[in-house]
């Protein structure tokens, strides 16, 4: 993983090896981007998991 982000620093070699470090960039975006969505969509779930929860309490008592 180290390898990919070598070249960047001294300007890349090879057109090869920029597409290698852009699509690099591009799959650590994406996971990145994914794990905050999944990070959003647990909170939401989890709020609206506590408003029923509250919702369900004031009704039965």
């Amino acid at each position: 993983m180290v390898s990919d982000f070598d070249f960047t620093i001294h300007g890349p070699k090879s057109y090869r090896e920029n597409v290698k470090c852009s699509r690099t960039m591009q799959d650590l975006y994406a996971q990145v981007e994914t794990k905050r969505r999944l990070a959003l969509s647990f909170k939401e779930y989890n709020y609206f998991l506590n408003e029923a929860t509250l919702h369900v309490g004031l009704m039965i008592s």
